[in-house]
């Protein structure tokens, strides 16, 4: 007997996953980037930015941003392919297995997919949170908005236990699966074996950072000091400093460690007076897990000071930055350490590294450092405050390339003869 799954949507309902597999294969599909498409996100896209539950989470005025039409337009036009014997067409099904600690998630991945052309399936977390719940009821508030016909018969969220069955038979339908939430997600997903002409796309572990040049904060006045604290919170506080591109370190880019103790200071004080205007907080839980995971570090000899700050802000400082803490130590923690120049980086990348926020420094100087990294790690570098800003290029990888495939055409008509 076929296992049973929640259907969330384009309707709620409970179907075999049989039954579900059956009818996305006759689902009608859609083009790439397909006005119905487009149509359909950038009507979300104003739900999400007008829905007054949604203005509760940044991160969802965020993603209604995202999908403006304007925008999604902008990346159809940067992956026209080049000369008229290239075309590109869907790559068929997709099936989605995004991560349970960031709600949004879903939706980039899938609405590029959708762009591309795709019938889609989209496992939900039975742990997602609120704003995913939000997130779901204006999808099908939004098919309302116009004639989505093909969207509904092609595009599924679903949502179900541990139940391999029917993971199994979701992995055996498609024909692209990616996988999110780290390097154990992609191991027991892994187990699934797909079809020979299918293939992955995985996220695993991954580490993300902040630099920030201590000569330039040093020149700012308070008010744009401010201004850097309110990014570096956007970078760090959303998700729970939880996401694979928020930053766990700050580097402090300056000439003597001794000159760093007040502008670190200054910093931490504006960060945690943009923590309370925020209305920002952690569970004793969490609180209680920071102290024990950053005495932990302290005791192991790889840090030499940690200062509390709130239950919800820790910075802990290493002297050597060979010894910042890799692990997630909670939300809230920033391990901070010095270096003496930009370039310095490029002896600490390790593949895992994903997102460089920046702080103070030119083009010219990140590309300096790109150049040195040389592929070895580091995907983005990005200013501060963008850590979180999601595009079509992620973690190295050009998703609409991945989830098309492009077609060479070629006439056979000879050429007329003078």
């Amino acid at each position: 007997m076929s296992s049973l799954v929640e259907v969330r949507f384009p309707a709620t309902s409970v179907v075999s996953v049989s039954d579900l597999t059956e009818a996305l294969s006759s689902a009608e599909p859609l083009g790439y980037f397909d006005d119905e498409a487009l149509g359909y996100l950038s009507a979300l896209s104003r739900r999400l930015m007008r829905d007054p539950e949604s203005k509760r989470f940044p991160e969802l005025v965020s993603l209604g941003y995202f999908l403006r039409r304007a925008a999604l337009e902008e990346i159809r036009r940067q992956h026209q392919a080049a000369g008229s014997t290239l075309r590109r067409y869907p790559i068929g099904t997709v099936f989605h297995l995004p991560p349970a600690n960031v709600d949004t998630m879903f939706v980039y991945s899938w609405a590029i997919s959708l762009l591309c052309g795709n019938t889609n399936v989209v496992r939900l977390s039975t742990r997602a949170g609120s704003a995913a719940h939000i997130i779901v009821r204006l999808l099908i508030e939004t098919l309302g908005d116009g004639h989505f016909e093909r969207i509904s018969q092609s595009q599924r969220i679903v949502s179900y236990g541990h139940l391999d069955d029917v993971t199994a038979a979701l992995c055996l339908s498609c024909d692209l699966r990616i996988i999110w939430g780290g390097d154990e997600s992609v191991r027991t997903i892994r187990r699934h074996p797909i079809r020979p002409s299918a293939r992955d796309i995985t996220f695993p572990d991954r580490h993300s950072f902040a630099v920030i040049c201590a000569d330039t904060y040093a020149q700012l006045a308070a008010t744009d000091r401010r201004r850097v604290a309110e990014r570096l919170y956007n970078d760090i506080f959303w998700f729970d400093q939880a996401g694979c591109s928020s930053p766990r370190w700050l580097l402090w880019v300056a000439d003597e460690s001794h000159l760093l103790g007040p502008l670190r200071h200054d910093l931490a004080g504006h960060l945690q007076a943009v923590i309370e205007t925020k209305h920002y907080r952690v569970e004793t839980g969490m609180a209680i897990e920071k102290l024990v995971s950053t005495y932990g570090e302290m005791m192991a000899g790889h840090l030499g000071e940690m200062r509390r700050v709130s239950n919800e802000l820790t910075t802990v400082w290493a002297d050597d930055p060979d010894d910042l803490p890799r692990r997630y130590l909670g939300a809230g923690v920033v391990a901070e350490a010095r270096i003496s120049s930009l370039r310095d980086i490029a002896a600490m990348v390790r593949r895992a590294d994903q997102t460089i926020v920046h702080f103070g420094f030119s083009v010219d100087e990140m590309v300096e450092l790109a150049d040195l990294v040389n592929g070895r790690g580091v995907d983005r570098m990005v200013p501060l405050g963008q850590a979180l800003a999601f595009s079509a290029v992620w973690d190295g990888l050009d998703l609409v390339n991945q989830m098309t495939r492009v077609v060479e055409l070629h006439g056979s008509r000879p050429q007329a003869v003078d």
